[in-house]
């Protein structure tokens, strides 16, 4: 018997285990180890098993658990018409300061090529272009969404759709949703996120060991509807309150009010801080005005790395496109709208998968302000 009939010999055998219910909806598969021993097989002809069982959805894995049969109730078919759809804000044009939702849908479209995916657009999404969408023009993009339940296979939306729109969406179309760049309360909804949380305990424990004792928190004041920033504050804050700062300073809306006027109140702040601790860092959520802070550190002598830190909190990219390179807590948009993809993909595939907000890896760029 040649090694591809004898891969393919187990593997049927073990399709007609979990069809004729000896291997019971979540019962566990042998392992490797006992693939190897039971058949008498190579490692990487096991290995070709549970690839090929996987493929077709006969098995799925637990991460640190092993393989299981599948659910045979919950079991979808991957890319029934192999098309998504991707209820998002339009493309804009190229700016210096920011291109981080353009650079999700570079992600968005190149995983959807990698797949042979279709994506499926609405004229109506026109109004996530503004910072807080009109009633009107959600309620245009929750009847487009839904008017094209039958033509996709699952949803990707938009951060700036409330969760009530999300939920709605998720309710009337009976299709899997992961909502994009932001994370969500929903239940029945998985998301991809920055990871907030990790790169921001991340950062406190690397300042600690850089000997900060104090800190500005540069807060960009946008926050008319969900969005990345709106997250990214609340797990400062809960962060903050976690490992009781008590040198803490707060700068509110660095991106409504005057620049001057911001700009003036972090200077006080630093000044007053400076007097009672070694070392302050800023926190910034905005790239912008971060840039602009770093600038004015510089014009006024004050030694960046040592005397202050500044460190950009949502990563445009902006904070590395002039010297000095502003540290960030580094996150990827073309990652995010890869994972946007891949997780839907698995949603579609497997309904009995845990709802979850997905992260990628804690990252932090050191720069030259750190």
């Amino acid at each position: 018997m040649t090694k591809k009939n004898l891969y393919e010999q187990i593997t049927l055998d073990i399709r007609k285990q979990i069809d004729d219910r000896k291997l019971p909806p979540g019962g566990k598969i042998p392992s490797i180890a006992e693939m190897r021993q039971q058949y008498g097989v190579s490692h990487i002809t096991a290995l070709r098993v549970y690839r090929e069982l996987s493929t077709d959805q006969y098995i799925f894995h637990k991460p640190g658990q092993g393989y299981f049969a599948r659910m045979a109730d919950n079991l979808r078919h991957p890319a029934i018409i192999g098309s998504l759809g991707a209820f998002l804000r339009p493309l804009r044009e190229y700016r210096n300061s920011d291109n981080y939702f353009n650079s999700i849908w570079v992600g968005i479209q190149n995983e959807c090529c990698a797949r042979h995916l279709n994506l499926l657009s609405s004229h109506s999404t026109q109004g996530l272009n503004q910072w807080t969408a009109t009633g009107d023009a959600l309620d245009r993009i929750k009847a487009a969404a839904i008017a094209a339940a039958s033509q996709v296979d699952g949803y990707l939306l938009d951060e700036r759709l409330p969760d009530d729109i999300v939920a709605e969406i998720a309710s009337k179309c009976a299709k899997p949703v992961v909502l994009v760049n932001r994370m969500t309360a929903l239940k029945d909804i998985d998301a991809v996120s920055p990871n907030h949380r990790g790169n921001l305990d991340k950062m406190f424990n690397l300042a600690r060991n850089y000997d900060y004792n104090a800190f500005i928190y540069c807060s960009s004041g946008m926050r008319g509807c969900p969005n990345v920033s709106t997250d990214f504050c609340e797990e400062f804050h809960l962060q903050a309150e976690k490992r009781r700062l008590e040198n803490l300073a707060i700068i509110p809306d660095t991106s409504i009010v005057p620049l001057g006027e911001s700009t003036a109140k972090f200077m006080e702040a630093y000044e007053k801080l400076k007097k009672k601790s070694t070392k302050v860092l800023a926190i910034v959520e905005s790239s912008a005005f971060g840039r602009e802070m770093t600038d004015i550190a510089v014009k006024s002598r004050i030694k960046l790395g040592r005397e202050l830190g500044i460190i950009n909190g949502i990563d445009t990219g902006y904070s590395r496109s002039a010297s000095p390179e502003i540290a960030a807590l580094k996150t990827v948009p073309e990652q995010l709208g890869r994972m946007a993809v891949s997780v839907l993909m698995d949603r579609t595939s497997y309904e009995f998968m845990e709802h979850k907000t997905h992260f990628p890896d804690p990252e932090i760029i050191i720069g030259e302000t750190f």
